[in-house]
């Protein structure tokens, strides 16, 4: 019998090899791509160790810039530090003159999520001629608590554009806003403390306030920060 012949293996085409290379190329871009974007929405810069005199310093340095020149009205400005209950600081107090004001929050932490428009080191609550009104919240005849606010005899809700502070002509005292302890946790009284009391300086009633205790009987403002959004930055 004679030798069997082994049919010879054919060799791939260079086309077949080109279309291998290029999946190959383009999922290891996919990965990358995937990398890099968890780094970026996961990563953030720490602030934590930022004194309170740099953050009003930084604050001042943004107030120069942005918004001395946008609001031709303003003609000087003021930021305070505004404590919480626990004594820590809550945010930071812009007062403009003759009128205007916002809060501002320092963020410990600045995430890398550029690409889903995370915000910067500070947020502002508002624009400083947004103004503010005042409310308490009050049971209705279906036993829930709903917002009532002061109203004009018009019956719409008063607003002010000078920040509850100096609306009470208080000065040099610390400032506070205390949570009410809400599932809305922008609900905050504006006090001061006197002795061992707060005085809310809205109402300038002495409040008896305990840290961690759900309040409502006396008048609160709603103040948020919505640090995920790069509009609020100020």
């Amino acid at each position: 019998m004679g030798e069997e012949l082994t049919p010879a293996k054919k060799k791939p085409s260079r086309l077949l090899k080109a279309l291998k290379i290029t999946v190959i190329v383009f999922f290891s871009l996919i990965l990358l791509i995937v990398l890099a974007g968890i780094i970026i929405c996961t990563g953030y810069i720490d602030r934590s160790k930022v004194t309170m005199e740099e953050h009003i310093k930084e604050i001042s340095e943004r107030i120069e810039e942005k918004y001395m020149p946008k609001y031709k009205d303003f003609t000087s400005y003021s930021v305070y530090p505004v404590y919480d209950e626990n004594e820590e600081v809550y945010c930071y107090l812009v007062e403009f003159e003759p009128e205007g004001f916002m809060y501002v929050h320092a963020n410990e932490k600045v995430y890398f999520t550029a690409i889903l428009g995370t915000g910067g080191p500070y947020t502002r609550n508002t624009d400083p001629m947004n103004g503010w009104t005042e409310y308490r919240l009050e049971k209705n005849e279906n036993g829930e608590m709903e917002r009532v606010y002061e109203t004009d005899e018009n019956g719409e809700a008063v607003r002010y554009l000078v920040s509850p502070f100096k609306m009470a002509k208080i000065k040099n005292e610390r400032l506070y806003l205390l949570s009410a302890n809400l599932e809305e946790d922008g609900c905050r009284f504006p006090a001061v403390k006197r002795g061992d009391k707060y005085v809310n300086v809205i109402s300038m009633e002495e409040m008896d306030y305990t840290p961690g205790g759900i309040m409502t009987e006396y008048p609160f403002v709603g103040i948020g920060f919505i640090t995920i959004k790069a509009s609020f930055d100020l």
